[in-house]
């Protein structure tokens, strides 16, 4: 999907095969992803699927995208991280990626003003969105779950994710 987004980002011919993943088609999340994007009012694309690094506590993310997106009830223009979602469910952890993400945006001098998950549909109907604010709570919620894991995981020889 992050591939697909991206081309359509940059007004690039996705090719059909690319709609295609383990024999299923992705289009209906892209028709979700396409009602949800034409809600926004785009005033300019910043970072888009860009790894970042940050050296404190030697850690990476990769950001799906960032835009400067305008605000029709604040009036203003805010520069707004999203992330795309296929998952059932929205995840009780996305808030403490959300933090990830926010500290290493902020080690690497980008100021961002929202956070924005996006669950598309795999349906192809409305997008659910979740936004995290970005305050310091944010970023330490994600250092406390980050010293967990290194207290009492990072020794493990098993992949978390799998057991």
């Amino acid at each position: 999907m992050h591939r697909i987004i991206d081309d359509l980002l940059n007004d690039l011919v996705v090719p059909d095969e690319k709609y295609m993943f383990e024999g299923k088609s992705v289009r209906p999340y892209v028709e979700s992803w396409e009602k949800y994007w034409e809600t926004m009012q785009v005033q300019e694309i910043g970072l888009q699927e860009k790894r970042l690094y940050g050296e404190e506590m030697k850690i990476t993310g990769r950001m799906d995208l960032v835009a400067r997106i305008h605000n029709p009830f604040t009036l203003k223009d805010d520069v707004t991280l999203f992330d795309w979602k296929t998952s059932r469910d929205v995840g009780k952890h996305w808030q403490i990626q959300a933090g990830g993400y926010l500290h290493i945006l902020r080690e690497n001098y980008i100021h961002i003003d929202n956070i924005v998950f996006v669950k598309l549909d795999k349906d192809g109907g409305d997008a659910v969105f979740t936004e995290y604010e970005v305050v310091k709570g944010l970023t330490d919620l994600f250092c406390t779950a980050h010293d967990l894991y290194m207290m009492f995981f990072k020794d493990l020889d098993i992949n978390m994710e799998m057991d």
